[in-house]
C-alpha cells in the first residue's frame, strides 16, 4: 500500500520494491502514476487498463497477489494469471458520511481476509464491505465496525453493477 500524492516518482519507488512483496494493493491512481496505464477514462474506471496494470505490477515482481481497487469495486490478479473481479456495495448516498479513510478499511478488509487464510475472493469482499462501512462515517476510522456488520451492509445494499 502507499500514499496517494501528486509525484511523478510512483514509478522510482514503487517498481523496484515490488520483488519484495508478496501482496500489492493500490487504489487506481496509484496504480495509473506506477504503471503509466490510463485507468481512468473520461472519469470512469476502465477494467481492462487495470487488468494492463495489474499484469505489469505481477511481472515486475510482486509474488502473490496485486489488489487494485477503486469506488467502484476492485480488481486482483495474481502470478499465476488468476483474476477476479468485486463490485463495491452499493451503499446509497444518503449513508455516506464521508470518504477518508476508505482505502485504508479496504486493505485492512483484504489483510483480515489475508490473515485468516481466506481465499481472496472472500478477502476482496471483506475488503469492500469494510471500506463501506468506513463511508458511513466522516472520520477515518469510526465507521469500522465489526466484520459481521461490515458484511451485513452488502447483504443489506447490494453490490454495484460494473457493466
Amino acid at each position: 500500500d502507499v500514499v496517494s500524492v501528486e509525484s511523478d516518482r510512483f514509478a522510482d519507488i514503487v517498481l523496484p520494491a515490488l520483488r519484495f512483496c508478496d501482496y500489492c494493493i493500490l487504489n487506481e491512481l496509484e496504480a495509473e502514476r506506477t504503471t503509466g496505464v490510463t485507468i481512468i477514462k473520461e472519469g470512469i474506471v476502465d477494467l481492462s487498463a487495470a487488468r494492463v496494470a495489474a499484469r505489469q505490477l505481477v511481472d515486475a515482481g510482486v509474488r502473490e497477489w496485486v489488489v487494485i481497487h477503486f469506488p467502484y469495486g476492485a480488481i486482483a490478479m495474481n502470478c499465476q494469471n488468476n483474476q477476479l473481479v468485486q463490485p463495491s456495495v452499493n451503499m446509497p448516498q444518503a449513508s455516506i458520511g464521508g470518504t477518508t479513510g476508505a482505502g485504508d478499511a479496504f486493505a485492512a478488509g483484504i489483510l483480515l481476509g489475508l490473515h485468516e487464510n481466506a481465499p481472496m475472493r472472500t478477502a476482496l469482499r471483506y475488503g469492500v464491505c469494510t471500506a463501506a462501512a468506513s463511508l458511513t462515517d466522516p472520520s477515518s476510522s469510526d465507521g469500522v465496525v465489526p466484520l459481521r456488520e461490515c458484511l451485513g451492509l452488502a447483504e443489506k445494499h447490494g453490490y454495484r453493477d460494473l457493466g
